[in-house]
C-alpha cells in the first residue's frame, strides 16, 4: 500500500482545514475577556487553543468512527471504508484526542476545563443523533459556540454569549447544508439565517459611531464570502459546505475587529492583542482555504 494513502486518509479524516478556524473562535473569548480589564495570558490562550484543537480532532475521528457503515456506502473514499486503519485505532484516537484537550483546559483553569466536558458532550451528542435527527445540528453549533466561552476563561463578560450564539447558528446553518452531501442535493442559501448570526455580531458592539463603521466592513466582509460561496451552490454542495466551513473566521472578524479598534486606544492592552484581533481572522480564513487544498474540510 503506498505510504502516502494513509496520511491523506489521517488528514482528511482530521479536517486539518477547520482547525485554523477552531484557534480564531478561541481568540475571540479571550479578546472580549481582556475588555473586562483581564487579559487571559498567551500561555493560556495556547492551552485552550490547543484544547479546542485537540478536542475537534476528537470529534473528526470519532465522527468516522461511528458512521463506517454510512461512509461504506456514500463516502467510500475515506480512511476506513478503505480499510487504511481497522476501526478500533480511530476508537482510541478519538478518545486520546478527548481526554487530552480535556486535560488542557483544565490546566489553564477549571472553569475552561468544564466548558471542555460540555464541548465533549456536545460531540457525544452530535455523533449519536447527526444520522437519527435533524436537529443534531444544533449540538455542532453548540461544540463550535462554546469555544469563546471557554476561551473567556470565567470572566464571561455578557458579549461573549452573543458570539457564542453566532458561531452556534451559523454552524448549525452549515451542518444542515452538509446533510445533503451524500445525496448531491442542491439546496436554499438561508439569507435569513445568516441574518442573523450577523445581527447576533452586533450585540457584541459597544455602538460607538467609529466602531459601528469598522463593524459594517466586517459585515461586508462577511457578506462577500457568503456572495462566493453562493456561487458554488448551485454548482456543488460540497463546495458550497468547505466554502462556508472556511468563512468561519468572517463570523469572529465581525466581532474581533471592533474590538481591536477600541482596544487599540486603550494603554493597559498590550499591542500584540490588538494584532491578533485585526490579524487571526483573515490568517485563519486564508490558512483554511489553502489546508482546503491539502485534504477536504468535509
Amino acid at each position: 500500500m503506498n505510504c502516502s494513502r494513509p496520511i491523506a486518509g489521517l488528514l482528511a479524516t482530521s479536517r486539518v482545514a477547520n482547525l485554523p478556524s477552531v484557534v480564531c473562535n478561541v481568540w475571540v473569548g479571550v479578546a472580549l475577556a481582556s475588555l473586562s480589564g483581564i487579559f487571559v495570558g498567551w500561555l493560556e490562550f495556547v492551552g485552550m487553543a490547543m484544547a479546542g484543537v485537540m478536542l475537534c480532532l476528537g470529534g473528526n475521528f470519532l465522527n468516522d468512527w461511528a458512521d463506517v457503515m454510512w461512509d461504506r456506502q456514500f463516502r467510500a473514499e475515506r480512511a476506513l471504508p478503505r480499510a487504511d486503519f481497522s476501526r478500533s485505532v480511530y476508537g482510541w484516537i478519538a478518545i486520546g484526542f478527548l481526554l487530552l484537550g480535556c486535560v488542557l483546559a483544565f490546566a489553564v483553569s477549571s472553569a475552561s476545563g468544564w466548558v471542555a466536558v460540555a464541548i465533549i458532550i456536545s460531540i457525544l451528542a452530535y455523533t449519536y443523533w447527526h444520522k437519527r435527527s435533524p436537529w443534531a445540528v444544533l449540538a455542532m453549533g453548540t461544540c463550535r459556540g462554546l469555544l469563546p466561552i471557554m476561551g473567556a476563561a470565567a470572566v464571561w463578560p455578557a458579549a461573549v454569549f452573543s458570539a457564542a450564539a453566532a458561531l452556534l447558528c451559523y454552524i448549525a446553518m452549515l451542518s444542515w447544508s452538509a446533510r445533503r452531501e451524500a445525496s448531491g442535493a442542491v439546496g436554499k442559501h438561508p439569507l435569513f439565517g445568516f441574518g442573523v448570526v450577523i445581527l447576533l455580531t452586533l450585540f457584541c458592539q459597544r455602538f460607538d459611531f467609529a466602531e459601528m463603521m469598522i463593524w459594517l466592513i466586517a459585515v461586508v466582509v462577511f457578506g462577500g464570502w457568503l456572495h462566493h460561496a453562493r456561487k458554488n451552490l448551485s454548482h456543488s454542495i460540497s463546495r458550497y459546505v468547505a466554502s462556508l466551513l472556511a468563512g468561519i473566521p468572517w463570523v469572529d472578524g465581525m466581532i474581533l475587529w471592533p474590538l481591536a479598534w477600541h482596544t487599540m486606544h486603550q494603554e493597559n492592552i498590550p499591542l500584540a492583542l490588538v494584532l491578533c484581533c485585526w490579524m487571526m481572522p483573515a490568517a485563519a480564513w486564508s490558512l483554511a482555504c489553502l489546508f482546503q487544498r491539502i485534504a477536504p474540510a468535509t
